[in-house]
Formats: C-alpha cells, structure tokens, sequence
C-alpha cells in the first residue's frame, strides 16, 4: 500500500501554495496569446462536453453534494469578501453590456397609462418586456 499524506496536511499545503499564486496567475493569463480565438475553436469540445454531463446527469448529482448551508456559508464568506471589488472593476463592462437595452426602452412609444391597477399599465410593461427580449434574442 502506498503511502499518502494526511488529507488534512494536503489540505492545509493546497492552501498555502495557492493562496500565494496571485502572482503566478497573472504570469499565466499574460501568455495567452489570443483566449477569444482559442475558446472559439474549442466550441465543439464544448457542446460535447456539456452533452456528456447532461447525460450523465452530473448537475443533479454535484447539486446534491453540497447542502445548502454549505453553499450559503461559502457563497456569504468568499463571495461577500469579493462582490464589492468585482463589481467596481466591472462598472464599465456594465455600461457597455446595458447600453443597447437602454436605447431600447428609450426608443419604446409607451401606451398611455391606466389608473392605478389597471391592464394599461401592464400593457406598458409587457411592451418594454418584449422590446428588451427581441433586442435579446437579434444579438
């Protein structure tokens, strides 16, 4: 029988050794010469790939690996440490992403509005609802 480590010793060293590779990952995404080009080629792989665990069932099957406390604790500690810095560095990336739906709605002639409660006034919102899913839908 081989011997192994104890899993909490090779815990603790993946923890170390990554958590200091900031630099590490930097050096590495700064190589690829053209990421757009090589994820469009590999679309293909993809597809297979994603039909291979749709068929496997594999979502269902990693879903129930984690209960839902442990997703929560995870997704409120390392997702709330990092959302604020996310989204500040995605401010223009937003803009640029919201931009043509913005111009949609601008575009959008409205039905006049109904009392309060009234159909019209869904009829208004079912009218930028469409408008903003056929803009969806030609990209």
């Amino acid at each position: 029988m081989p011997s192994v480590k104890p899993l909490a010793e090779i815990a603790a060293k993946f923890v170390r050794r990554a958590s200091s590779a900031g630099d590490e990952y930097k050096t590495g995404v700064g190589r690829v010469t053209n990421w757009q080009t090589n994820t469009a080629a590999a679309e293909g792989l993809y597809a297979s790939g994603v039909q291979a665990a749709v068929s496997a069932n594999r979502f269902a099957k990693g879903v129930a690996k984690v209960s839902n406390e442990d997703w929560k604790n995870k997704a409120v500690t390392k997702g709330g440490a990092n959302y604020g810095t996310g989204v500040r560095l995605s401010e223009q990336d937003f803009a640029s992403g919201y931009a043509p739906y913005r111009q949609v709605v601008e575009s959008i002639t409205l039905p006049p509005r109904g009392p309060k409660g009234s159909p019209e006034n869904y009829e208004r919102v079912r009218a930028i609802g469409e408008a903003q899913h056929n803009a969806k839908m030609a990209q």
